[in-house]
């Protein structure tokens, strides 16, 4: 008897089913009393199981209980509630203390010289200093993994590979009256050399330039942290004094890389005047912020590249910074290829059984909340199993779980564990503008569809493009495909075109598709 209450209550991994809400929770999102031993522990704290209902709040930690009337798939009051204000967030991400000891201009400039690539098929090699927010040997992310990548690439492309990054990350630019000379860790052709003042660097590439050792590029993946100032001082003693800017996100007309209203609601980018900036805890910082990215792409020659098309028409549209050119180069493009008969012979067959898949992070701006509430519905049809396929396992109710970790030396691993489990369907609902997402294109390698909403830039311009999918208007649209025969439709559909022509990975240059170019 004790089983069966418990199975209908709580998931296999232990997780309260949604229902249960209503039950343990009061309206003012209180525990009911009867109830209070079952979610908190005789010191106060909330059970690990009860804890996604919970948010933690920034004054002495309080914790409040999201209410049980909240929206399923939408619970805005209850997010906005944990959002700090943006100075309140930087002092939070500066808990770092300073390196105990720093790079001068020789140190520099020895490690430099002595420690380049020991292939060097175009001869001398030039120096690439790749400009990012953090150090790519301890974070993984799409920005991360590109650099990876590049880093990879340079000695084949000719070059040694300088990652900078600021010692302390921030969630936005550096400001002058606070640190007017940044401290930036450096990363070598992919080892850790140390940290220097920005200055002791940008005097180490002059030197550099002046006794005309080796060309000297420069690539902007993300200028978060930095002082764009310095950065353009930088770029006056690089060849042709000019850099590659990339389009990951929209740091460039917002310090809210995302365009997310209070990290909730994509706001298209409107003026900086507007109401919407207004109430955004981004919104006092973006004037100074849009001011000096102005400035920066007035004293540099700027050679943007937008890894979409759909993303660089969005960029166009939303400012006028001046550029000397601007080029599309995807992070991965699709190649068409023959049947792999043998792979498809492998693949069990599931009956009627329908696999619904999440990839990557399991985080709310990349709608983890809206598969987690498909995947908690109490009538959602039998036939339903979902997988994750991600570093960590989320432990919330999922079906099926692999671990994947995808890096420069494994590319193709998300891809690959989409293909291995058989997934149908991807669910991959961003509450922001995907400039492009790695997850939708490994999806289609894997021979999922990927169904996401209409304000997901890139990922529905890809699914239209591709065929591979739907694209919805709202979650209510999405709800509705998933509780009709829509969805079987759908899933008939991407299973017979698995029998046809596969997609490949195929990875682009990069930053060099454009430096061989310059």
């Amino acid at each position: 008897m004790v089983t069966g209450l418990k199975r209908i209550a709580f998931h296999k991994s232990g997780k309260p089913r949604r229902w249960l809400r209503s039950v343990v929770f009061r309206k003012d999102r209180t525990v009911r009393k009867m109830f209070e031993r079952v979610v908190k522990k005789k010191n106060g704290q909330v059970r690990p199981n009860f804890s996604e209902w919970v948010i933690s709040r920034d004054s002495g930690r309080e914790i409040s209980i999201l209410p049980q009337n909240a929206p399923a798939l939408n619970r805005p009051e209850a997010f906005l509630q944990s959002v700090l204000p943006l100075e309140n967030m930087v002092g939070i991400w500066r808990h770092r203390a300073d390196p105990t000891s720093l790079l001068d201009t020789d140190d520099l400039l020895k490690i430099i010289s002595t420690s380049g690539q020991k292939a060097r098929p175009l001869g001398r090699s030039d120096l690439l200093i790749a400009v990012s927010h953090d150090n790519y040997l301890e974070n993984i992310g799409g920005i991360q993994i590109c650099i990876q990548r590049e880093q990879k690439l340079a000695a084949a492309k000719g070059f040694d590979y300088l990652q900078i990054h600021p010692w302390h990350a921030i969630p936005r630019l550096a400001h002058v009256d606070e640190d007017d000379d940044v401290i930036i860790g450096l990363v070598l052709n992919g080892n850790y050399v140390g940290a220097c003042f920005t200055s002791s660097l940008i005097k180490s590439v002059k030197d550099l330039n002046q006794i005309g050792q080796r060309g000297t590029k420069l690539v902007i993946h993300q200028l978060m942290g930095h002082l764009t100032e310095q950065i353009a001082e930088l770029a006056q003693h690089v060849d042709g004094r000019r850099c590659v800017f990339w389009l990951h996100d929209f740091f460039s007309l917002c310090p809210s890389a995302t365009l997310l209203r209070n990290g909730l609601r994509f706001c298209d980018a409107p003026p900086v005047t507007s109401n919407s900036c207004g109430i955004c805890k981004y919104g006092s910082e973006r004037i100074h912020h849009e001011q000096r990215i102005e400035a920066f792409f007035g004293a540099v020659e700027v050679d943007v590249v937008s890894p979409s098309q759909v993303t660089a028409d969005f960029w166009q549209m939303h400012c006028a910074l001046p550029t000397a050119s601007i080029s599309i180069i995807p992070h991965i493009v699709l190649e068409e290829t023959a049947p792999d008969i043998s792979r498809h012979e492998e693949n069990t067959q599931r009956g009627e059984k329908i696999r619904i898949g999440y990839l990557g992070a399991q985080v709310h701006q990349k709608g983890w909340h809206i598969f987690k509430h498909l995947m908690d519905d109490p009538s959602r049809p039998p036939n339903r199993e979902f997988v994750v396929l991600s570093s960590g396992r989320p432990q919330m109710g999922e079906d099926l779980w692999k671990e994947v970790r995808v890096s420069a030396n494994q590319p193709d691993a998300m891809a690959a564990a989409v293909e291995q489990t058989d997934v149908d369907i991807v669910v991959h609902w961003p509450t922001c503008f995907e400039t492009f997402s790695l997850t939708t294109y490994e999806a289609f390698a894997g021979s999922a569809y990927v169904v996401t909403n209409a304000w997901s830039g890139n990922v529905a311009d890809a699914v239209k493009r591709t065929g591979r999918g739907v694209v919805f208007e709202n979650e209510a649209k999405l709800i509705e495909f998933f509780n009709t025969g829509l969805i079987e439709a759908l899933v008939d559909q991407r299973r017979k075109q698995k029998d046809g022509a596969r997609l490949r990975l195929v990875q682009s240059d990069l930053s060099y598709a454009i430096l061989q170019e310059k």
